[in-house]
């Protein structure tokens, strides 16, 4: 019998835009994960020489919005400070309203000028205790990925002419798209069974692996099921990492064909078949399709 995840602690399963101070984590309980950032409050995206407060971080901004938008979606909280030891909320520093003003005009303004095409977002006031926390609630764009403009520094004889960068959020970090990856992220499918596989709950706060039933098409022809444990998703090698103890072993995103919740349990139906010897399951075959 598994636990349930505590709200309090585990990463939302799927993106749920942060609207009220119920759904802010509690101090020494939260995390940065794939769809959750938190930004420490009045430095948040500004450059500092001297604690003299110099300009916006105005690339940081578009590049991060991008990589959730890329994503499954996600919340920058800013005004949120995280312990560095252990990645848990430290505290809320906060802004101040003419912080809030500001910040809410700035991050507008630079989502519409460098990111294309302009992702879905809105920012909230939200309240905790006596301090104010911006909450950026970024929505999935699964039509196509989100480019931030840059301009080149000089290298290879490229020099200002406007190019675009491919940012995603992956697991607790931002990562960039190659050209060779691009492609692959402009499929609705692809992006839609990402989404679906991480809107499966984690088990617990301490083990962050996912339940569902793997099902199959076995000679006969007869549906055969078993319970595994998915325990990595890996976009950008295009696969996911499953265990059915003692052994791991991955499956192609490719040849996942549905993922649904029924009654309660997550199922999953691939086009290839896990492979049996001696009574161990050992492999997964993937599909020759």
């Amino acid at each position: 019998m598994t636990s349930e995840p505590n709200p309090a602690t585990a990463a939302p399963a799927m993106f749920t835009p942060v609207t009220e101070s119920s759904q802010l984590p509690r101090e020494g309980t939260g995390f940065e994960h794939l769809i959750f950032d938190m930004k420490a409050g009045r430095g948040a995206y500004r450059y500092f020489d001297k604690g003299v407060e110099l300009d916006w971080k105005r690339y940081e901004i578009a590049k991060d919005v991008a990589a959730f938008a890329n994503g499954m979606g996600g919340t920058i909280l800013i005004g949120a400070e995280e312990d560095e030891r252990d990645g848990t909320l430290l505290s809320y520093p906060g802004v101040t309203d003419a912080q809030a003003r500001e910040l809410t005009e700035i991050i507008g303004e630079i989502v519409e000028k460098r990111c294309f095409p302009r992702p879905l977002i809105d920012v909230m006031r939200v309240m905790h205790a006596s301090t104010m926390t911006l909450a950026v609630n970024v929505w999935p764009f699964f039509g196509q990925i989100v480019g931030v403009s840059v301009t080149g520094a000089g290298e290879n004889d490229y020099r200002g002419d406007k190019a675009y960068v491919y940012p995603m959020r992956l697991i607790d970090h931002t990562t960039y798209l190659t050209a060779e990856q691009v492609p692959m992220f402009m499929l609705p499918e692809v992006r839609r069974t990402l989404a679906l596989l991480t809107a499966i709950p984690p088990l617990n706060p301490s083990d962050r692996g996912r339940l569902v039933k793997l099902m199959w098409l076995a000679d006969g022809p007869q549906w055969l099921e078993w319970a595994v444990k998915i325990v990595e998703i890996n976009a950008l090698s295009n696969s996911i990492e499953v265990e059915i103890a003692p052994r791991r072993m991955s499956i192609p995103l490719d040849d996942i064909r549905q993922v649904w919740r029924d009654r309660g349990e997550w199922k999953m139906r691939v086009s290839g078949r896990l492979v049996n010897k001696g009574g161990t399951w050992t492999d997964y075959a993937p599909s020759s399709e």
